[in-house]
């Protein structure tokens, strides 16, 4: 399933690397310095350094159809 994490501080990149290492198609939402980074990794790592792959924006795509959760 595709997913988007909007927000990438510690919770948001918790979710992001947790839906990653399940399978899904992450698309981590970032600004600033956390943005360049995951940019520079192309996914989210741990302190341990175990990586999650994740697709980088600074924004969603607003013509790509979304179902919102909250």
């Amino acid at each position: 399933m595709k997913m988007a994490v909007l927000g990438t501080g510690a919770i948001g990149s918790t979710f992001a690397y947790q839906l990653a290492k399940a399978g899904h198609e992450v698309t981590a939402v970032a600004r600033g310095a956390r943005l360049q980074r995951l940019q520079e990794d192309g996914a989210v790592v741990l302190v341990d350094g175990e990586r999650a792959p994740v697709t980088v924006a600074r924004a969603l795509d607003p013509s790509v159809p979304m179902i919102w959760c909250s």
